[in-house]
Order: structure tokens, then C-alpha cells, then sequence
């Protein structure tokens, strides 16, 4: 991911503000589904751009993200929020419980057994099992923006016009 300066940021910001306003306008959708949709597409950017937080779970971001896609916990997560506004639910392709997080590793497994090298790929390994996560989350998020855009003609989903890799 690529690193923006403050100006290319704030044009950014703009950009997915007038598009929200934009989408908005379209009656198909209530102001609460609407709303829930505005916030699904905050959320999705920020757990993809933070998308070691799902490993890190000392970080400030791990419960409000495992919160959100974690369908146990139903007013506080994505579905929960979905649910309300009468939106259909995302399906996750992957449950929260696949991967370990780095205290789950360090709770599980004896450190002692191994040589410092395997314990830091065995550590690496579960960082990148929670990556694979995390973007399995972002998939399942933009596929259902991209439909809810067919079925009634806004632009939640990302595109690629605006995307900066």
C-alpha cells in the first residue's frame, strides 16, 4: 500500500465524501440503510488498512474488528448492523476462529521447543494465516457493496479508479 501526503489524502476523503452524498440520493434505500452502508465502507478501509490488527490482538483495533465480523456478538457486528437496517447479511467465506492471534501463539504453543529461526517463522506463519483472513473479510465486504451497487445503482464498493496500491 502506498503512503499519501496529507493533500493527496484530504482529496481522497473528499472524493468518498461527495460519493457518499451521491449515493444518498437514491430512493431505493432508506436513510438508515444508507447510513449502515456509509458506515460498512469506513469500516471495510479501515480494516484493510489495518489489517494486521486481526493478529495483533494487543492493538486498539482487534476487538472493534472481531467484533464487527463476529455474528455472536449481533448488534455490535457488520450483520448485526445490516440486520436492523433490513439489509441481507454478508455470508463470510472464513469464520473468525480460523487463524490464532500472536497471544493465542504464545499461549499455545512452548516456546522452549524451539530454535529462535522456527519460532519466528511459526510466528510469521500465523501472522500471514490472520492476513489471509483479514482479506477474505475485504473480499466478502466488497462483493456485497458491489451488489448492493447493481441492484440499486450506487457505488459503495470500492473502485479501482481511486485505489493506490
Amino acid at each position: 500500500m502506498a503512503y499519501l501526503d496529507k493533500e493527496a489524502y484530504d482529496r481522497k476523503a473528499d472524493y468518498a465524501g461527495r460519493r457518499m452524498a451521491e449515493n444518498a440520493k437514491i430512493e431505493t434505500l432508506t436513510e438508515e440503510q444508507h447510513d449502515v452502508l456509509s458506515w460498512l465502507c469506513s469500516l471495510r478501509h479501515e480494516m484493510h488498512s489495518n489489517q494486521e490488527d486481526f493478529f495483533f490482538n494487543e492493538s486498539g483495533n482487534y476487538g472493534k474488528f472481531t467484533d464487527a465480523v463476529n455474528d455472536d456478538r449481533d448488534v455490535q457486528s457488520i450483520n448485526g448492523q445490516l440486520n436492523m437496517a433490513k439489509l441481507p447479511k454478508i455470508k463470510w467465506t472464513k469464520d473468525i476462529y480460523d487463524y490464532d492471534t500472536e497471544s493465542e501463539v504464545y499461549e499455545l504453543e512452548d516456546h522452549s521447543e524451539y530454535a529462535d529461526d522456527e519460532w519466528d517463522e511459526l510466528i510469521d506463519s500465523k501472522r500471514r494465516e490472520a492476513l489471509r483472513f483479514a482479506e477474505s473479510v475485504n473480499a466478502d465486504i466488497e462483493e456485497y457493496l458491489r451488489k448492493i451497487d447493481e441492484e440499486h445503482g450506487t457505488e459503495y464498493a470500492p473502485s479501482g479508479a481511486t485505489r493506490i496500491f
